[in-house]
């Protein structure tokens, strides 16, 4: 990986050739997992801590690093390269009007702005490429009150010259937009805000023995919302009058939440990973904390207060603490008749 970003920093490489490299990239990726082809590209784009895979895309990795490569020159400690930089930069700005030494212009040029040349300029040069970056990634320069370029993305100014610093804060911005057009897609913004809110419920994507790989491709599916059920077969073979009643129970839609957590034949099965979950969650509540620790218990204190018939999971009582109540986890709701 370090030999590549080198020459994605300072090769010209054009933007189609790395795009098919990423395609054959993601499907590689969804072979090996058995994702269908319908499967969300930001998905794998998008950071682990947020249930992506993290697969860079080489095209906007290529922009990122050509910019913070330039902007490290411009802004070196050196004043011979920073001199020898601003001297290339200014030429492609200026053109034929060197004198015209306008720190205004040449952010203008950098934001892809109008320039004097009445030929165009060549691709292999370093600025002519950042200016195209700059484009794509959506930055701007501007100058601010000592005559300094600075970079700008929306209304964030980026201020630092150090060039690792810059990159990952351009690294966690394009993060940000693949996350962003990963909750946006129709099928998938509720589970996505669910997903992102503790990075820690996403550890399972980067470690490689937490699950099999059965397991894992389940999840994955599970998440798009790409399992075989007849909800979302529907949706994609476009059946002209479908049949979505459950084939277990007759329940009149197939949905995943319908399978995983209401499907009276395979209750039992429901309340066996209910139980394993709850096992697993009450193993690490420190019980001696607490003057009153129960489990499955109706309290009529919550019963009072928010007239819920439902039981919590989980009861702690503490000394002059009142009471707290949580349902841990939730794959069914038992009222309070329920034995």
């Amino acid at each position: 990986m370090p030999r590549l970003m080198y020459l994605l920093r300072l090769r010209l490489f054009p933007q189609v050739e790395l795009k098919k490299v990423v395609r054959a990239v993601r499907r590689c990726v969804r072979i090996g997992h058995r994702l269908p082809v319908r499967t969300c590209t930001a998905f794998f784009h998008s950071p682990c801590g947020s249930g992506g895979l993290c697969i860079p895309s080489f095209a906007s990795e290529g922009d990122i690093l050509t910019v913070t490569q330039a902007y490290k020159m411009l802004t070196a400690s050196d004043g011979r390269v920073a001199a020898v930089a601003r001297g290339q930069l200014e030429a492609d700005a200026l053109g034929t009007a060197p004198e015209r030494r306008d720190i205004s212009a040449v952010a203008a040029f950098l934001s892809c702005g109008p320039t004097s040349h009445s030929v165009p300029l060549p691709c292999v040069d370093l600025f002519v490429r950042k200016r195209q970056a700059t484009t794509r990634l959506g930055l701007k320069f501007t100058t601010n009150a000592d005559a300094e370029l600075c970079v700008t993305s929306g209304d964030k100014t980026l201020a630092s010259r150090n060039r690792c610093v810059l990159t990952r804060t351009l690294h966690q911005q394009q993060n940000a937009r693949w996350r962003g057009v990963w909750a946006s897609n129709p099928d998938q913004g509720k589970t996505v805000s669910a997903h992102t809110l503790y990075a820690y419920s996403n550890n399972w994507v980067t470690k490689t023995g937490a699950l099999n790989i059965a397991e894992r491709r389940f999840a994955m599916k599970s998440r798009l919302k790409l399992l075989p059920v007849k909800k979302v077969r529907s949706r994609f073979n476009n059946y002209p009058q479908p049949n979505l009643r459950c084939c277990r129970c007759g329940h009149t839609e197939e949905t995943l939440p319908h399978v995983l957590n209401h499907c009276k034949p395979v209750m039992d099965q429901i309340l066996k990973r209910h139980d394993r979950i709850m096992g697993e969650v009450l193993s690490h509540i420190p019980q001696q904390r607490f003057t009153r620790f129960s489990v499955d218990e109706v309290c009529l204190a919550h019963v009072q207060q928010t007239g819920e018939n439902l039981r919590p999971d989980v009861l702690l009582e503490g000394a002059g603490d009142g009471y707290l109540g949580r349902r841990l986890c939730v794959p069914i709701r038992q009222r309070r008749r329920c034995s």
